[in-house]
C-alpha cells in the first residue's frame, strides 16, 4: 500500500553496484511493497506508474552489456612482464586480457601456459605459444591465436581453476612438473603486477 507524503528529491539505486545507475526525481513520499520485490533501495516514489517506469529503466540498464575494455593497468603490467621475457606476445597484452575476460579465463593462466610451452611465444610455430593440439594447430597472427586458443581452452578445460587437476589432461607426460611451472609463472606475473 502507498502512503502519500511531501515532495522531496529521492535517489533510486539498483541493489547491485554492477548496474551503476542513479535515478533522481522530485516525487511525493510513499512506501511500497514493490520496492522490496524489485530490489530497488528506495522508499519514496511518486506513484505506481512511476515505480514501474523506474523499475523498467533499471532493468534495461542492468541488461545492457558493460562495454569496458581491458583494465589499462593490468595490460601495461602484463606487457611489461612479457617484454622482460623477450616475448613476441608483449604488444598483444591487451588482446590477452580482453580474450581472457571474454571467455572467463584467468589471463595469468593463458600467459603462464605460454611460458611453459614456448617460453612466452619465443619458441613456437604458427603463433601456437600454448602447444595446443600437440603443437599441430597453427594460426595466422597473434590476435587470432590468442582469441582462438583462449576460447578453445575455456571450453575444453572447465576445471581450469585447479591447475593440478587439469594438468593431467593438458600435459599427461609430466603433469606435476608442468603444473608447478604454470603456478610459478602465474605467481611471477602477480609479483610483476600483471
Amino acid at each position: 500500500m502507498f502512503r502519500a507524503g511531501k515532495v522531496k528529491r529521492v535517489r533510486l539505486m539498483a541493489k547491485a553496484a554492477l548496474v551503476g545507475i542513479v535515478w533522481t526525481a522530485a516525487v511525493p513520499t510513499i512506501t511500497s511493497s514493490a520496492t522490496r520485490e524489485t530490489g530497488i533501495h528506495a522508499t519514496r516514489v511518486a506513484s505506481a506508474p512511476e515505480v514501474g517506469m523506474a523499475r523498467a529503466r533499471l532493468r534495461v540498464e542492468a541488461l545492457k552489456p558493460q562495454n569496458r575494455g581491458p583494465d589499462e593497468a593490468t595490460v601495461m603490467e602484463l606487457q611489461k612482464f612479457l617484454k622482460s621475457h623477450g616475448s613476441p606476445m608483449a604488444p598483444h597484452a591487451a588482446d590477452i586480457v580482453a580474450a581472457a575476460a571474454r571467455y572467463e579465463v584467468d589471463h595469468r593462466l593463458v600467459v603462464a601456459i605460454a611460458g611453459v610451452e614456448s617460453t612466452f611465444g619465443r619458441h613456437c610455430r604458427g603463433f601456437n605459444a600454448w602447444g595446443w593440439n600437440n603443437g599441430a594447430t597453427k594460426w595466422a597472427s597473434w590476435p587470432a591465436s590468442i582469441d582462438s586458443y583462449t576460447k578453445a581452452f575455456a571450453r575444453g578445460y572447465p576445471d581450469r581453476a585447479d591447475i593440478k587437476r587439469f594438468a593431467r589432461r593438458y600435459n599427461p607426460n609430466t603433469p606435476q612438473q608442468w603444473a608447478s611451472k604454470v603456478s610459478y609463472f602465474m605467481a611471477a606475473i602477480d609479483r610483476a603486477g600483471g
